[in-house]
């Protein structure tokens, strides 16, 4: 999930935390919460960084052999003339792995149901295997690109332009985005991703970028916060698939602007991941009682109370 420039980063990221305070009742019950217990719940393993051995460590760690001769020079290209580079904090947080899988694979359907919930119309669409054009609606449009991806990472280039009525020329930028993701499974049979992000935007226009730099304490601890609420809406769709299946079902029906193969998809996804649920419900339940009966079966030793 990115968008073409840092504002229309930001504007996608912001737009989850509406959705919890709009919505977080629905998946949670009766017990409201606050923006910050709910944020509680993702753990953040360390803190983001734009450290100059950060930026080095992440610019060795971009898969360049995956990529092709063309996309390798692209990608160098934007690394080398980086206006602002960000790792964004690593997280760690309770969530169905193919859920988060599916979202981070469609983008497109994340938008949508933040368009069916009405807190954004924001709109972006599929235009190729792996590209996606994207319209905030003011003014800010961008293009995305996923140049490779595999199950622990995601390179995607994104090339944005914004347009204002106070600015006279368009805000021209680029930006590359590395997703390294690791799922994981605590002993108790609970899955989890841990995941981060490092974003590097250039701007060609250099006086916008030189403005950027001024701003990059302020708007880095937007995006590291925002990249803490994505990450709490994959987690609540990710229960509100295993507990409330009938409610993902009725969003699927609201959702515009997906192919409609997506729809399928997000509601067999929702079925299986309820199943999966409810089996391993029982499985757990099943287990507790075997141990209840071995510990009843175990004859009473009563010599140490002689």
């Amino acid at each position: 999930m990115c968008a073409g420039s840092l504002r229309q980063s930001s504007f996608l990221l912001l737009t989850a935390s509406l959705f919890f305070l709009q919505h977080a009742e629905t998946l949670r019950g009766a017990n409201p919460q606050s923006a910050e217990q709910l944020l509680s719940r993702i753990q953040v393993a360390q803190e983001g960084s734009s450290s100059k051995s950060d930026r080095e460590e992440a610019i060795r760690q971009i898969p360049f052999a995956k990529l092709n001769a063309a996309q390798q020079q692209e990608v160098r290209g934007i690394v080398n003339s980086t206006d602002l580079f960000r790792r964004l904090p690593t997280l760690n947080f309770e969530v169905d792995p193919t859920v988060y899988r599916y979202f981070v694979d469609h983008p497109d359907v994340v938008v949508s149901i933040w368009r069916a919930l009405n807190v954004s119309q924001y709109q972006m669409k599929q235009t190729g295997a792996q590209d996606y054009e994207a319209d905030s609606g003011d003014g800010t449009l961008g293009v995305l690109e996923v140049l490779y991806r595999d199950e622990n990472h995601q390179i995607v280039l994104c090339q944005g332009e914004m347009t204002s009525p106070i600015l006279k020329r368009k805000i021209r930028s680029q930006a590359i985005l590395h997703l390294v993701s690791v799922p994981s499974t605590d002993r108790n049979g609970r899955t989890f991703v841990t995941h981060r992000v490092d974003m590097f935007v250039a701007f060609p226009n250099q006086g916008f970028g030189a403005a950027a730099k001024l701003t990059k304490p302020f708007s880095s601890l937007i995006i590291d916060r925002n990249f803490q609420e994505v990450s709490l809406f994959v987690q609540m769709m990710s229960l509100a698939m295993m507990h409330q299946p009938d409610w993902v079902e009725n969003l699927t029906g609201k959702m515009e602007g997906v192919l409609e193969v997506r729809k399928k998809e997000l509601i067999d996804l929702t079925a299986r991941v309820f199943v999966a649920n409810q089996e391993r419900n029982q499985s757990n339940a099943d287990a507790v009682e075997d141990e209840e009966r071995k510990v009843a079966a175990q004859p009473l030793d009563i010599s140490a109370m002689k």
